[in-house]
């Protein structure tokens, strides 16, 4: 696999209108932001989850922060969430997602638990956050938590 960068990337990009806002497209990957909607997943005490089953939705809640309201993550505790960025992946490509470094430096991981966001995929990309940290971390929407590494497949 062949990683995309420089003009090369932000060509692809604008050609295949991965995403709206280009200005996210920087020498080596597309950042991603923060949209302002989140889940935490919640079983009652006691019970465990089994591995491919169905979640009950009663333990989903579901908000969405304020323009002005930061979400606050505690150590220890994992948070569902998306991009602000609507990616479309063409044929032919894949991306993979790591945290963006200044998030990391705060031992909060912005994690897209998938892995990869397949080719031909359209749509925001699910995060899952958690602070691995010792203490609180603010987050709001729109700030910058990842970064989408584009990879050209072979076949």
């Amino acid at each position: 696999m062949t990683v995309l960068n420089g003009r090369t990337l932000r060509a692809w990009a604008e050609q295949f209108s991965v995403v709206e806002n280009l200005s996210r497209v920087d020498e080596n990957c597309i950042q991603l932001a923060l949209d302002r909607d989140f889940a935490v997943v919640a079983p009652p005490a006691g019970t465990s989850v089994r591995y491919e089953g169905e979640l009950d939705e009663s333990w989903i809640t579901r908000w969405t922060l304020d323009d002005d309201e930061d979400l606050l993550l505690e150590p220890g505790k994992p948070v569902l969430a998306c991009t602000a960025e609507r990616v479309q992946m063409p044929p032919g490509y894949v991306g993979f997602v790591q945290t963006k470094g200044s998030l990391a430096r705060h031992f909060v991981i912005a994690h897209c638990a998938d892995g990869q966001v397949d080719s031909g995929y359209v749509g925001k990309i699910t995060l899952e956050l958690c602070n691995l940290g010792r203490y609180p971390v603010r987050l709001r929407g729109g700030d910058f938590v990842a970064l989408l590494f584009i990879h050209r497949l072979s076949e």
